[in-house]
């Protein structure tokens, strides 16, 4: 008898995904012959291991908002989703490596994604003027004198040639990005047509590299 005749007698089987953890299965479903599996992110998800948080400018005035954080040193890493939106033309920058003036800006708090667990980061950090960044489930709102670092994706909204009739725009950065460790990061929006209001968005799970 092959494997697949003995797995159609079966409605179910169940695999063990962590053998250290029998409350951890994975199902086989026999209709469709194949492994029922999470994807990374509901995994993460329910694990407790993914954060978020939108970051608004204060009115429809703002020319530029910088969001600051800073990854931890080790394997854990971070792999974030980057979106934005605003109700006019901006450009969307996310700059890795760069620095600004220590102490500026607004410390905001991360939000688990799992409500039940809760829990903090533990790849993000904060920085409150201290000469090094320490830990703490924190990014950094409007910091200032952003400078170096290298813009690793920029994106335009719609073109302001489109005329007076202005729509809210939103979109992602496209794909997941894994962050590298122990380096700094600033998000950054900045008007290129009439005053708007923007929003930031980070979404990040954190990941322990075998």
């Amino acid at each position: 008898m092959g494997i697949w005749s003995s797995l159609k007698s079966l409605k179910r089987m169940v695999f063990l995904a962590d053998p250290e953890d029998i409350s951890r299965l994975a199902e086989f479903d026999n209709y469709f012959k194949a492994l029922l599996c999470q994807t990374i992110e509901h995994h993460k998800l329910h694990e407790g291991y993914t954060w978020k948080k939108y970051i608004h400018s204060a009115n429809l005035a703002v020319t530029t908002m910088n969001v600051a954080f800073k990854t931890l040193p080790g394997d854990k890493l971070a792999h974030m989703l980057f979106g934005f939106s605003s109700n006019d033309e901006i450009l969307f920058e996310i700059i890795e490596g760069a620095t600004w003036t220590q102490g500026s800006g607004t410390a905001l708090d991360l939000v688990a994604v799992n409500r039940a667990k809760g829990g903090t980061s533990e790849v993000i950090l904060e920085d409150k003027a201290q000469v090094t960044f320490t830990a703490s489930n924190q990014v950094i709102k409007d910091v200032t004198s952003v400078a170096g670092g290298t813009v690793i994706d920029d994106q335009y909204t719609y073109n302001a040639s489109l005329g007076a009739n202005k729509f809210v725009e939103s979109r992602s950065a496209g794909h997941e990005w894994p962050l590298k460790p122990n380096t700094s990061y600033v998000v950054r929006m900045t008007k290129t047509d009439q005053d708007c209001k923007m929003t930031i968005g980070l979404i990040h799970y954190e990941h322990e590299e075998e």
